[in-house]
């Protein structure tokens, strides 16, 4: 739970991820708008690419980096979103 707590402080929403053993966890109602979830490689340089998604899977290649502050790399992943927002989308889409 701290570790959950620590995420919420940074205004981050938390989530948990299970051992793919037939677990279906659905994170929208069905029939619902759907949201755009990115899970796997949301790094650094792949970010840009993801900046429609509404929900971010990340990991050790991006916010929760070893050698990285979370609360920096935090502040790193909304500006390169930003940055990208503001960017014309890429024509390989």
């Amino acid at each position: 739970m701290r570790t959950i707590q620590s995420i919420k402080s940074y205004g981050a929403r938390a989530g948990i991820s299970l051992g793919p053993d037939r677990i279906c966890i659905m994170t929208v109602h069905p029939g619902y708008a759907p949201e755009i979830e990115v899970d796997g490689n949301v790094s650094w340089q792949n970010l840009p690419q993801m900046r429609d998604a509404q929900v971010f899977v990340t990991g050790t290649s991006s916010i929760f980096e070893q050698e990285g502050d979370l609360s920096k790399n935090i502040l790193r992943f909304r500006s390169i979103l930003e940055e990208a927002e503001k960017s014309p989308a890429d024509s390989n889409s």
